[in-house]
């Protein structure tokens, strides 16, 4: 798992009271509210907050450090119209370092 179970519970199982006897699923205790979900429910849950987050952090960055989609238009038009690649080129460089601070998730 990516997240703690607290914060996968607060983000996908809110109806859900629960204690947590340490900090796997081994230690969870159901309280009251729906059912307590299953380890593989609980996984699945946390793989799509990932994917989530790497999403809104990966947009975040491109939009903070300027390879914003108008921007990207811009410098490809730039390249293919006007033959200038040198906005291309150093978006593709601000684009490839987000890319690696942000990797994909596994599938």
């Amino acid at each position: 798992m990516h997240y703690s179970i607290p914060y996968v519970f607060r983000n996908r199982f809110p109806k859900v009271e629960y204690s947590l006897d340490g900090d796997d699923y081994s230690g969870l205790k159901w309280i009251k509210g729906d059912a307590l979900p299953t380890l593989q429910e609980v996984e699945a849950a946390d793989a799509d907050l990932w994917k989530l987050n790497y999403i809104l952090e990966r947009l975040a960055a491109y939009n903070k450090e300027g390879a914003t989609t108008h921007n990207l238009i811009v410098a490809l038009w730039e390249r293919v119209v006007e033959n200038r690649p040198q906005a291309s080129d150093d978006l593709e460089i601000i684009r490839q370092d987000i890319k690696n601070r942000y990797p994909k998730p596994p599938q």
